[in-house]
């Protein structure tokens, strides 16, 4: 992934990471996006921390930041980002890492985390919806691929994991409001069919 400092935004132009392209909504209307891989390349590392400093007052860009390099095998990162040539990190409209995982002799996916971009994290009346959604699927899609029974993962966010079709697991501790979801590869097929339905896919991988 080849990166270039201008403008203080770190460029890219994500072409050979590009795993579909979907529409996303802002206010209603469709917005070109495109899901890459990263891998790890001097190019990722920049423009991770490029998003570093943009992302700052995010509530998980620390984690990212210094999950991003512990490269777990089958550990990937996934960003969304608008649909132009050159791209810079302030495109990118939300982050997911995940991987396998042995659970008692099954294997299962789990979402190390899952933030999205400042102007949609912060703002309850971000004019952009669907990214946290569309990276979700990429996670859903990759465990159903490598036959994972589950994808796992912890989150404050109860209503949206609810929403979406995520089951919960029983509370840790009333003192806690991280709670485990997940779903269950039966679900998976609805899933995926759902969100390509309602973000009108282009072309997948």
């Amino acid at each position: 992934m080849k990166i270039i400092n201008q403008n203080f935004y770190s460029k890219t132009n994500f072409c050979s990471k590009d795993l579909y392209r979907v529409n996303l909504k802002k206010d209603n209307q469709p917005l070109q996006v495109k899901a890459i891989q990263f891998d790890h390349s001097k190019g990722d590392t920049r423009l991770i921390s490029h998003l570093a400093f943009d992302w700052i007052d995010t509530e998980y860009m620390k984690n990212i930041v210094a999950n991003y390099s512990c490269r777990h095998e089958q550990a990937v990162v996934i960003g969304i980002a608008s649909d132009k040539e050159d791209l810079s990190s302030k495109d990118i409209k939300s982050l997911v890492a995940y991987k396998d995982n042995i659970i008692k002799g099954r294997k299962e996916c789990e979402v190390l985390f899952l933030q999205a971009s400042p102007e949609i994290a912060n703002n309850r009346k971000s004019s952009i919806k669907g990214a946290g959604i569309m990276a979700l699927y990429t996670v859903v899609k990759h465990a159903k691929a490598k036959k994972c029974k589950k994808v796992n993962l912890m989150s404050t966010n109860h209503g949206f994991y609810e929403h979406i079709g995520f089951s919960k697991e029983p509370p840790i501790s009333p003192l806690y409001s991280t709670r485990g979801f997940y779903l269950d590869e039966k679900d998976y097929d609805a899933f995926l069919s759902k969100v390509e339905e309602e973000y009108k896919f282009d072309c997948n991988a």
